[in-house]
């Protein structure tokens, strides 16, 4: 029986000023802070047409549109995604649904992060979401 919350894995993350590609995760994601801070540009699994995802070489659950900064010339559909920034420091936790497309920049000073992550709570999100 799976349950609400049931851990799938834990990771550690520490650096200094990073940027990931955008991406999504097919696990519900509990970010939290212990050092510095990180920033999490964040678009709803309904802005894929908009921020060209699985373009360019890259698989499909990555974007090359940088959320932080986007270059409307290149990838002019991206206007119309919507990107929502939150900002997570020492001691705060931020919640990331599974599948919703992310780009997480970390502080230029160290960064300590505990990512949780757990399974998806039905198997309908999964199957709704296979092949996109």
């Amino acid at each position: 029986m799976n349950a609400l919350f049931d851990i799938s894995k834990v990771t550690y993350w520490h650096g200094y000023g990073t940027l990931t590609r955008p991406h999504t995760d097919a696990m519900e994601n509990m970010m939290c802070v212990y050092e510095g801070y990180k920033n999490f540009s964040i678009a709803a699994p309904e802005s894929r047409p908009w921020i060209y995802a699985g373009t360019q070489g890259y698989p499909d659950n990555y974007s090359p549109l940088e959320f932080v900064a986007p270059d409307y010339d290149k990838y002019p559909l991206a206007a119309n995604a919507i990107i929502k920034t939150i900002h997570i420091q020492k001691g705060d936790c931020a919640y990331i649904p599974a599948y919703y497309w992310h780009q997480v920049a970390s502080s230029p000073s160290v960064s300590i992060g505990v990512a949780t992550f757990f399974r998806t709570f039905t198997q309908m999100v999964d199957l709704f979401n296979v092949g996109l």
